[in-house]
């Protein structure tokens, strides 16, 4: 005699709170990035090789991601 296979009291509580744990996920969604002011931070000497091309670089933080750059 085949008995099947049988989920159990745990498995369908473990079925249930997937599938509601799945369905509030729909209002889930990721922000815009980014949502304040971009801050470079140079943990080096001012007037450095890192430090020149960081405010070389700081004005393309605007054309490329929207946001001005500040060091």
């Amino acid at each position: 005699m085949h008995r099947g296979f049988r989920i159990g009291r745990l498995g369908c509580g473990l079925l249930i709170f997937l599938v509601l744990s799945f369905l509030s996920l729909e209002g889930l969604h990721a922000q815009s990035f980014p949502t304040k002011p971009i801050v470079i931070v140079i943990p080096l000497a001012p007037g450095g090789s890192n430090d020149l091309t960081a405010r070389v670089l700081s004005p393309l933080a605007q054309e490329y991601l929207g946001h001005p750059g500040s060091l």
